[in-house]
C-alpha cells in the first residue's frame, strides 16, 4: 500500500468529503451523506416476516425497510441476527446473511464460522506460524478469525490486543440479543468516512469545509473527473470506463507512438498502474474486465500481472485478479463492501455526468463560498437540482440558509443546464 502523507476532510451541508494523499496525488476517497448512509456491515436483530421455498428465501423486518436472507432455514416470526450484506440498489431489495464478521485493522473476527485461518499473501511459513500461534493464545474454539495481510510483521501483542478487543464487542452483542425486541440495530455501520480513516490510523488528518481546502489544493477537479468516463494515464494515452449492471469494462487508448510496438510494455505497465488506482478511487465492484493493448510475449502479460496484483496486495475491499482470458481481455473482481465514491456520486448506469444530488450539495458550497458581501444572495441553478433542494436535500438547504442568516433564496430556472449554478443579488433587481 502506498504511504499516505495526509487526509482532508471537508465537511459541508448534506455532505462530508475525505480524501487521502500521496506523493501529490488523491489515493483513497470517501463520500459520506447522512441522508442515504450505507447499512452494509450493521448487526440488526432482526423479525422474519414472510418465509418461502421452505424456509431457504425470508423477508426479514430490519426496521423502516425488509430485507432478503437467502439459505436460512428459518420459520416465518422467528428472530434472527443478521449482518448487513447489501444496500438497497434500485429495484433490489437490501440483503442479510448469518454470517457476522467483526472487522479490525489486522483481522476479522468470524463468531459465527469457527477456526483461525490467514490470508493467502501470507506466504512465509515461519510467519504465519508466527500469526497462528498468537491467535490461538485469546481466540476459543467457538469463535474464528481471518488474520488480513496488514498483520504481517505485526508485534504478537498487539494483534492479542486487537483480538480481545473484537471478542469483548462480540460478548456485548451477545448481551443486548437477549434484552433486545426485534427489530433492533446492534452494531451500527461505521460509514466511510470511519472505514477509510481505519485504513489510515497514523496519518495526519487535516479538515476544512465547503470544499475550501481541496479547491486550493487543486483536489477538486480530480474528485469531479470521477463522473467522466475518461480518464488521462500519466505520461500519455486514455482509460474508458464503462459501469453496467453485469460488469465494469475499462478499455484502455494508447498514447501515440505505439505503432511498432515498442515501448508498448512500459505503457501497459503505466495503464495498470492508473486502472488499479481509479479502480480503488472510484469504488468500483464485481466482474472488472480492461482491455489492454495487446502484448505478444507472455513474459510481457505475466509483467503486468504481477503490477496489478502488487498494487491490489492490500486492498481493503478484497479483490481478485484472474489473469488474462483466452481473448486476451484481463479480469478482476471485486468484493462489494458499499457503494463507491463513483457511484455515489453519479446518476444511474448509462446516464452520464452527476446525478442531481450531487449538483445540489455543489451549489451549497458555491453559495457559501461565493455570497460573501452580497445582502441578500439568490442560488440560481436547473429546476432538477433545485427540486432535490427543496425535497431530499432540505435539511442541507436550511442549515446553508441559516449559515448565510437566514437570506438565501433558491430559484431553479428554466433553460438553465444542470451543472450551471450562479449568485445572483437580489438587492439590485429592478
Amino acid at each position: 500500500m502506498t504511504s499516505p502523507e495526509e487526509i482532508l476532510i471537508d465537511r459541508s451541508p448534506g455532505e462530508t468529503r475525505a480524501v487521502v494523499i500521496s506523493d501529490g496525488i488523491v489515493i483513497d476517497l470517501a463520500i459520506e451523506r447522512p441522508r442515504s448512509m450505507s447499512r452494509v456491515g450493521e448487526i440488526v436483530l432482526a423479525r422474519a416476516t414472510s418465509v418461502r421455498d421452505r424456509g431457504r428465501i425470508a423477508f426479514l423486518d430490519i426496521g423502516n425497510e425488509s430485507a432478503l436472507l437467502e439459505g436460512a432455514g428459518i420459520v416465518e416470526g422467528a428472530a434472527v441476527l443478521v449482518q448487513m450484506t447489501r444496500d438497497r440498489k434500485g429495484d433490489k431489495a437490501p440483503k442479510a446473511g448469518t454470517a457476522i464478521d467483526l472487522q479490525g485493522r489486522y483481522m476479522v473476527l468470524t463468531p459465527t464460522r469457527p477456526g483461525i485461518s490467514l490470508s493467502s499473501r501470507i506466504t512465509n511459513k515461519a510467519e504465519r506460524k508466527r500469526i497462528r500461534g498468537g491467535l490461538e493464545d485469546v481466540v476459543t474454539d467457538d469463535l474464528g478469525v481471518v488474520a488480513r495481510s496488514l498483520a504481517r510483521g505485526v508485534d504478537s501483542e498487539v494483534l492479542r490486543r486487537e483480538a480481545d478487543e473484537l471478542i469483548g464487542l462480540w460478548l456485548r452483542i451477545k448481551q443486548d440479543v437477549e434484552a433486545a425486541v426485534p427489530p433492533a440495530v446492534l452494531l451500527r455501520s461505521p460509514g466511510p468516512i470511519a472505514a477509510l480513516l481505519d485504513r489510515y490510523p497514523d496519518t495526519l488528518v487535516t479538515e476544512s469545509r465547503d470544499g475550501v481546502l481541496l479547491a486550493e489544493r487543486g483536489i477538486v477537479d480530480e474528485i469531479e473527473t470521477l463522473v467522466s468516463s475518461k480518464v488521462n494515464i500519466p505520461g500519455g494515452g486514455e482509460l474508458v470506463i464503462e459501469r453496467t449492471e453485469a460488469l465494469v469494462a475499462i478499455d484502455i487508448n494508447t498514447a501515440e507512438g505505439f505503432a511498432d510496438g515498442s515501448g508498448l510494455l512500459e505503457f501497459n505497465l503505466r495503464a495498470a498502474r492508473e486502472v488499479v488506482r481509479q479502480i480503488c478511487l472510484r469504488g468500483l465492484s464485481g466482474l472488472i474486465v480492461v482491455d489492454f493493448p495487446r502484448l505478444a510475449r507472455p513474459s510481457d502479460r505475466e509483467q503486468v500481472l504481477e503490477q496489478i496484483r502488487s498494487s491490489l496486495v492490500e486492498d481493503p475491499w478484497g479483490s481478485i485478479t484472474h489473469g488474462w482470458t483466452r481473448a486476451g481481455l484481463f479480469e478482476i473482481t471485486r468484493r462489494r463492501v458499499q457503494a463507491g465514491p463513483a457511484e455515489t456520486m453519479l446518476r444511474q448506469p448509462g446516464e452520464p455526468g452527476p446525478s442531481a444530488e450531487t449538483l445540489a450539495y455543489e451549489a451549497l458550497r458555491y453559495a457559501l463560498r461565493e455570497t460573501v458581501g452580497i445582502a441578500r444572495p439568490r442560488l440560481v441553478v436547473a429546476p432538477g437540482v433545485a427540486a432535490f433542494l427543496k425535497g431530499p436535500g432540505a435539511e442541507a438547504l436550511t442549515e446553508t440558509n441559516r449559515r448565510l442568516g437566514g437570506s438565501l433564496a433558491l430559484e431553479g430556472r428554466s433553460g438553465y443546464e444542470r451543472t450551471r449554478m450562479e449568485i445572483e443579488d437580489e438587492g439590485r433587481d429592478g
